[in-house]
């Protein structure tokens, strides 16, 4: 997606909000399963069907999203390009729905791409993509007759061999068509992991540096060397570039957060020959993860859910944040107790009142519990330690008594 886009328009990012799905005439989901990798954006979806819009799917599978569609290209994996080439050839050779204006006033090489297109027609995508030339023109036509068309596309798109140039092909039909600079148009790609969207943003790629601007580009000195100093502007290396020098002993330590290549690269053979041939191998991660497995130090990490209070020798800084559990309907709660002699034992907590708030709080005070700290947030997690057996005893007592303890 970065690469495509960032050739096509400067920016890896969207071009146009979620919110402004709901409002489009005409929407193209390709390569995306969007009711189960993306609600929010499928509740937009339904949103503007609700209001009549057209809806049009590609992918092989008989998706929820697809069963809703207007029209469903059940493509053979591995041709979008050839399909996406194929729109174009339509719109351009035998619709002559592009448009002339945008093209002339903000866009380049265009006969170039003229050029490149004439033979793609839907007879020549038809054995390439496993799809009637008549649906892939009526697609072309939907798409281009608008007013305002807009494109979701996912990891279907991106994650082939040729993902860059598809990413790059549809920013090409966008603009061959006008459809871009307006409200619910424009090319949105469903990001495939938490917050990609962001680090890239900030410059976690290997050529770039925040906002995209190329490393060893002149614009990048001049922004950044008068905020960092001077700094090497060699291009890092990809990540399959990455896990290659793992296994021929060129990368020989990794740090690696967040990210779990076990379970998500490609070949998961060669990655793990790679990950053992290092000499020293950091995974910090929320789970236990495959890849965390094969690490020699693993750290912990906290989700953008969760919010850490310490609270010694007594709750009462608690009691805005278990008030605040009540306000958000959060009523159950996982309880860790860490015993001298029993070791951890678990049990749930109840919070389902400013009453049970009360009480809690009241008998922890009694329990010479200390110290109690909590997380909170998507995930709630109490922990009591306890300096004896008999404050173990009493504090579980006193839970117990007033119905928060539900089990040992």
């Amino acid at each position: 997606t970065v690469a495509g886009l960032a050739t096509a328009f400067g920016s890896g990012a969207a071009t146009n909000g979620l919110e402004e799905i709901r409002f489009a005439d005409t929407i193209l989901v390709i390569g995306s399963n969007t009711s189960a990798q993306h609600p929010l954006a499928y509740a937009r979806i339904t949103a503007a069907k609700k209001r009549g819009a057209k809806l049009i799917t590609v992918d092989p599978r008989r998706t929820p999203v697809a069963t809703l569609s207007d029209i469903h290209l059940a493509i053979r994996p591995g041709s979008n390009l050839a399909l996406v080439n194929a729109l174009m050839h339509v719109i351009l050779f035998e619709e002559k729905g592009q448009d002339d204006a945008f093209i002339n006033e903000r866009t380049e090489h265009f006969d170039a791409l003229r050029a490149s297109l004439e033979g793609c027609t839907p007879e020549w995508a038809a054995p390439l993509t496993g799809l009637q030339p008549e649906a892939i023109r009526e697609t072309a036509r939907l798409y281009a007759k608008g007013p305002n068309s807009i494109i979701l596309y996912c990891m279907g798109v991106t994650q082939q061999v040729t993902g860059t140039r598809t990413c790059g092909a549809l920013a090409n039909l966008v603009m061959l068509c006008g459809m871009i600079g307006r409200p619910s148009t424009g090319l949105i790609p469903l990001r495939g992991q938490n917050n990609v969207q962001g680090s890239c943003d900030m410059g976690a790629l290997p050529e770039t540096l925040p906002g995209y601007v190329k490393a060893d580009s002149e614009l990048g000195h001049q922004r950044f060397a008068r905020l960092w100093g001077p700094f090497a502007d060699e291009q890092g290396k990809k990540l399959t570039e990455i896990m290659d020098g793992m296994r021929d002993g060129s990368i020989r330590a990794a740090y690696i957060m967040g990210e779990n290549p076990m379970q998500s690269d490609p070949d998961a053979a060669k990655v793990e020959a790679g990950l053992r041939n290092l000499d020293f191998l950091i995974v910090q991660d929320i789970f236990m993860t495959p890849t965390a497995r094969l690490a020699d130090v693993i750290l912990p990490a906290a989700t953008g859910l969760i919010r850490r209070v310490a609270v010694q020798h007594g709750p009462d800084g608690m009691e805005a944040e278990l008030n605040a559990m009540v306000d958000n309907g959060c009523t159950v709660l996982d309880v860790i107790v860490e015993h001298p002699v029993y070791g951890q034992l678990t049990g749930q907590l109840q919070i389902s009142s400013r009453y049970d708030v009360e009480q809690f709080l009241a008998r922890i005070r009694d329990s010479d519990a200390a110290p109690l700290s909590m997380l909170t947030g998507g995930l709630h997690l109490h922990t009591l330690r306890c300096p004896n057996e008999d404050a173990y005893t009493r504090a579980c007592a006193a839970l117990k008594a007033a119905g928060l303890l539900l089990d040992d």
